[in-house]
Parts: C-alpha cells; sequence; structure tokens
C-alpha cells in the first residue's frame, strides 16, 4: 500500500480551524490508507526536500490545502509539481479562497483549473472516496 501524501499545512489548518488533527492521519489509517506528514515524518537532520520527493514517490496521491497563504508557500507546489509529474492524484483542499479565486493567483498550475477541488468543510466527502480508491489499490499497491 501507498502512502497518502499530506502537506504540514492542511494538518495545521485543520487543527486550528476544526480541532481535528490529531484524528486526520488516524481517519486515513482506519481504513488501511498510510500518511507522511512532514511535522512528524521528517526528523532534525533530514533533508527536507529529499524527504518530500522520497514520500511523494511512494504515493498514490496528494492531499494539500490551498489557502490565500499557502499559495506561499514553494513546498506546496514542488509536492503539487512532483506527484502531477508521477501523473497521481491531486487533491486540493480549499479554504478562504474560492476556484475562481484560485485560479486567478499568479503562479497557479494550470492542473488545479482541471481538476475538481474540494472546501475544507467537505473533507469528509473527500474520505469517503478515498476509502473506496485504497480498497481497489490492493495490497500490491
Amino acid at each position: 500500500m501507498r502512502d497518502c501524501v499530506i502537506t504540514k499545512s492542511l494538518s495545521l489548518t485543520l487543527r486550528k480551524t476544526r480541532g481535528l488533527h490529531a484524528s486526520c492521519p488516524k481517519s486515513f489509517k482506519g481504513f488501511g490508507a498510510k500518511t507522511f506528514l512532514d511535522e512528524a515524518d521528517i526528523e532534525y537532520g533530514d533533508d527536507f526536500e529529499e524527504r518530500i520527493l522520497q514520500a511523494v514517490r511512494a504515493s498514490q496521491e496528494l492531499l494539500v490545502l490551498l489557502t490565500p497563504w499557502a499559495l506561499r508557500r514553494p513546498y506546496i507546489w514542488l509536492e503539487i509539481g512532483a506527484i502531477w509529474g508521477l501523473g497521481r492524484r491531486v487533491v486540493g483542499v480549499l479554504h478562504g479562497l474560492s476556484p475562481s479565486e484560485l485560479v486567478t493567483q499568479e503562479g497557479t498550475p494550470a492542473l488545479l483549473s482541471r481538476v475538481d477541488l474540494v472546501r475544507l468543510n467537505d473533507v469528509n466527502s473527500y474520505l469517503d472516496q478515498l476509502r473506496g480508491r485504497v480498497e481497489n489499490w490492493g495490497p500490491t499497491v
């Protein structure tokens, strides 16, 4: 089974906005998905970029929070570009932005204008969909 990369920004925003930080990774693991969370899985002294790229290569999809503040973080674009380059799923979670506001932001990749984005309040719908995908990945993925 492959990891589902979750960015630090999603974890931190969930903690601040909905109090779900502690339960979020457990939600994924409850149905067999493994997660990579930079704040939990990168240790002091690790090569930050290399650890992110290792997680990306081992992942089937990326769940990434897209906020006006997150869009200024270069690692968000590193993760999105790396997953996209591997032909894997990118799931953007919108918070503080509408889809039209996102696509008009300077530097937003064209990919994000073509994929169906999730609003933060609808993350549970994403989890339901992910559960089905994890079941289809089977033990060989």
